[in-house]
């Protein structure tokens, strides 16, 4: 949360897309990234070495690849502002979904934690694709700076935003899809 405070594009959210690529990142930013890939890589051989279940190594090697995916794309491909606003609502829908679950172990009457957690996982999905549409469909579409210049961080181009804004819409309708079957 701190982080987000000290960035100016919580509040502008032009500022997602505009002077890109955004090389430089601060310390905590950075710090955070890295962090971040380090416990979903770990997370791979922790399947192992807790020794879980065969029917849900699957859902687990999902679930873990998916974070990697995003979270590395976001890093490599200098998108990590739009990362960080996208990752925060969605680890905070989490916290809320992991805290209704030890409220219903203690006691099954609490349920209330599940209808607020179900009402804003879909409003985290909902933000994350308006948020997605914007960056990648209007602001960096619309961006002076577009070609692919690895040296330089550049990967504005139309392939790169498809494919970012696919990888997703693809997964939020993934993850509301098991929402729904839940």
């Amino acid at each position: 949360a701190s982080i987000l405070t000290a960035e100016p594009f919580t509040t502008n959210p032009t500022l997602l897309w505009e002077d890109y690529p955004h090389i430089h990142m601060f310390f905590q930013v950075k710090f955070f990234y890295i962090c971040q890939i380090a416990y979903w890589v770990h997370a791979l051989p922790e399947l192992y070495f807790q020794k879980v279940r065969k029917e849900d190594i699957a859902r687990q090697l999902n679930y873990t690849c998916l974070y990697i995916a995003h979270i590395t794309g976001a890093y490599v491909l200098n998108l990590h502002r739009l990362g960080l606003i996208l990752l925060v609502p969605h680890y905070l829908v989490e916290l809320l979904f992991h805290a209704s679950r030890l409220f219903y172990f203690s006691d099954e009457n609490k349920q209330k934690g599940f209808t607020l957690w179900a009402l804003l996982f879909v409003m985290a999905r909902l933000l994350t694709l308006t948020l997605s549409v914007l960056t990648f469909g209007f602001g960096l579409a619309r961006a002076e700076d577009q070609g692919l210049s690895i040296a330089d961080g550049n990967f504005n181009v139309l392939t790169v935003r498809i494919s970012c804004l696919a990888a997703i819409c693809l997964t939020q309708a993934w993850m509301m899809w098991k929402f729904i079957n839940f």
